[in-house]
């Protein structure tokens, strides 16, 4: 108790503030086409980028538009409405050939993002788009990133590097933070150099 008043006295006096950790994000846009035989897409986008994990750069949000869609030298104007009437026609083979998948188009822009001049200008030149890494290389990044800040790393982020917790009767532990050991051990078991 005595310490507590101590300290209640001692409430007065100048205002000091100290940084405990800064971060930035980055919002980056522009234009790429997609490209499938003669048959061309032109879209623009907006994303909102974060430092993930040192050079590890990650994609937070994003959004994208057609700008123009091509046939050979033929401007189409409605992509949707060319797929119905060649359904229609019965040439659905070449109508699935038209258009890109969302992946595809998210895996175009995130190469254009990796290469732009501002986003490199800002987390460097060795910058790698998280989004990019395969799921393995996902797992292989986050497990070294804990092992490497275990003690200052949250414990949700132990969490998610997919080490279950087991007690004495084979039931799972809900919530269970692996130790910085069974991290180990689960990234020697990917084969990680």
């Amino acid at each position: 108790m005595e310490n507590l008043l101590k300290g209640l006295l001692v409430v007065g006096g100048e205002i000091k503030m100290t940084s405990v950790k800064e971060t930035a994000s980055v919002e980056v846009s522009g234009r790429f086409t997609i490209e499938r035989g003669n048959f061309k897409q032109e879209f623009s986008y907006w994303a909102r980028t974060y430092e993930k994990f040192g050079v590890l750069a990650k994609v937070d949000d994003y959004e994208y538009e057609t700008q123009s869609t091509m046939l050979g030298d033929l401007p189409i104007d409605n992509l949707d409405r060319l797929i119905q009437s060649l359904n229609d026609s019965g040439l659905s083979t070449l109508a699935k050939g038209l258009g890109f998948s969302q992946e595809d188009i998210a895996t175009a822009m995130y190469i254009h993002i990796q290469n732009h001049k501002y986003f490199k200008a800002v987390y460097g030149k060795k910058v790698v788009l998280w989004d990019l890494l395969s799921a393995k290389e996902q797992e292989e990044e986050t497990l070294a990133h804990v092992l490497n800040n275990y003690d200052t790393c949250g414990d949700w982020l132990k969490r998610q590097c997919g080490v279950v917790g087991v007690d004495e009767e084979g039931n799972t532990i809900p919530n269970y933070i692996p130790t910085k050991d069974e991290l180990r051990e689960k990234f020697l078991s990917l084969g990680t150099n």
